[in-house]
C-alpha cells in the first residue's frame, strides 16, 4: 500500500480504525512527508478538527509535525526529505490556507520559529525566487503567522554614523551593511513585502557615504571598488555621486600598485626620495586612513609617480626575461654616479634606455 496515491483524508482515518497499528500510522507519516505534493494530505490531516487531541492519531501527528518541522538540514537518514531547508519548511506551512486552520500546531510552530528566526533572516543566503514570491503572493494573509515570520526575516542593520572619532569602527559596519545589501540581492529585485524598507535601508546608506566620502578611509573604497557592479545593480536609483571619487581611487591602487611591484621586482629604493620611501611603507598599513587625505598629503608624489608610470609597467612586462634584466642592471650601473641628484627622474631614464635596448635587441 503506497498512502501517497490516496487522496481523502477519511482514508487515512479508516487505516488508523481499521488497523489499530501505530507502526503502521508512523510508516504512513513518513511516508506522507516526503514530498510536497503529500504534504498537502498530511497537512489536512493536522487541520481536521474530528481529531481529539486525546487520540493516538493526535499524539503522532503532533510528535511528527515537530520533527519535520524542527529537523536539521544535516541529519542524514531513511528519510531525509530532500534536505529542505527550515526557512521553506517554514514558508510551505504558512501559505498552505489548510495549515491557518489547524490551530493546534500552532503554538509548536511558533516555538520552533522562535528558536530557530536567524534562519529566516534576509540575507541567509538560501531563500530562492519561488519562496520569495509565494511570500509576496502571500503578503496581504493577514494572520499571527505571517506576521511574525516577517517580523523574524526582518534583520535589516543598524547604521553607525561616521565621524572622525570612529572612523575603523563605522567603515567596518559600512562595509557589513553593503555585505547584507548583496547578500538580499533577490529581495531587492523581486517584488516583496520588504523590498521597500531594504531599498530605503540601502539608500540612506548610500547617502551617508556620499556625505562623509572625504573621510572614508582606504578600505571602504577598495571595498566599493571589488563590489561596485554587484553594488549597482541594487538599486537604480542609487545617486552616481560617489563614482568619480571611487574611479580616482582605482587609478590611485592600480598607480600605487604598479610602484610597489616595481619596488620589489628592480630593487630601486635607492632611486627613491625620502617622501616616496615614506609612502611606500605607509600603503602596506593605511586601510584605515581617509583615501582623500592620503590622496592630498602625497600629491607631489603621486605626480610624480603618474608621470613615470608607463615606463615602471613596461618594465615590468619584462620581468621574466634574463636579458632584459641584464640591460637593466648594466644601465642602472651607467647611471650610479647620477641617482643622488634626480631621484624617480634617472631611474625612468634607466627603464627608457633599457626598453630600448631591448627592442633593439629583439630586431
Amino acid at each position: 500500500l503506497n498512502p501517497t496515491t490516496i487522496h481523502k483524508r477519511s482514508c487515512y482515518l479508516f487505516l488508523y480504525v481499521k488497523i489499530p497499528s501505530e507502526e503502521l500510522t508512523v510508516s504512513i507519516l513518513e511516508q506522507l512527508l516526503k514530498s510536497e505534493a503529500s504534504r498537502s494530505h498530511w497537512i489536512k490531516l493536522l487541520a481536521d478538527s474530528e481529531i481529539t487531541v486525546d487520540s493516538v492519531l493526535y499524539k503522532l501527528l503532533k510528535e511528527y509535525f515537530k520533527k519535520w518541522l524542527d529537523r536539521n538540514e544535516s541529519e542524514e537518514g531513511e528519510h531525509s526529505h530532500n534536505e529542505q531547508p527550515f526557512h521553506s519548511r517554514v514558508i510551505e506551512l504558512a501559505s498552505s490556507s489548510t495549515f491557518q486552520n489547524a490551530k493546534l500546531y500552532h503554538s509548536d510552530f511558533m516555538t520552533i520559529l522562535d528558536k530557530r528566526e536567524c534562519e529566516l533572516y534576509l540575507n541567509n543566503g538560501k531563500w530562492t525566487s519561488d519562496e520569495i514570491k509565494i511570500i509576496y503572493d502571500c503578503g496581504d494573509t493577514k494572520s499571527d503567522l505571517w506576521e511574525k515570520i516577517l517580523r523574524k526575516m526582518n534583520d535589516i542593520p543598524s547604521m553607525e554614523e561616521l565621524n572622525k572619532d570612529n572612523m575603523e569602527s563605522a567603515s567596518k559596519k559600512l562595509c557589513q551593511n553593503l555585505d547584507y545589501c548583496l547578500n538580499c540581492q533577490l529581495w531587492f529585485e523581486l517584488e516583496n513585502p520588504m523590498q521597500t524598507q531594504l531599498l530605503d535601508f540601502f539608500n540612506k546608506m548610500w547617502v551617508h557615504l556620499i556625505e562623509n566620502k572625504a573621510l572614508l578611509p582606504i578600505c571602504v573604497y577598495k571595498y566599493l571598488i571589488k563590489h561596485l557592479k554587484a553594488i549597482q545593480g541594487l538599486s537604480s536609483t542609487r545617486s552616481t555621486a560617489l563614482d568619480e571619487v571611487i574611479k580616482e581611487y582605482e587609478q590611485f591602487s592600480n598607480l600605487i600598485n604598479t610602484f610597489k611591484q616595481a619596488y620589489d621586482c628592480y630593487l630601486i629604493e635607492e632611486y627613491l626620495s625620502e617622501q616616496l620611501k615614506t609612502l611606500k611603507k605607509e600603503s602596506d598599513h593605511w586601510e584605515m586612513q581617509g583615501f582623500l587625505n592620503v590622496k592630498d598629503r602625497y600629491a607631489q608624489e603621486i605626480k610624480l609617480l603618474e608621470e613615470h608610470e608607463q615606463s615602471m609597467k613596461v618594465a615590468l612586462s619584462r620581468r621574466e626575461s634574463l636579458i632584459f634584466h641584464n640591460i637593466w642592471q648594466n644601465y642602472k650601473i651607467e647611471h650610479e654616479s647620477s641617482k643622488d641628484q634626480q631621484h624617480l627622474p634617472i631611474l625612468n631614464k634607466i627603464f627608457q634606455d633599457s626598453n630600448q635596448k631591448w627592442e633593439n635587441f629583439k630586431q
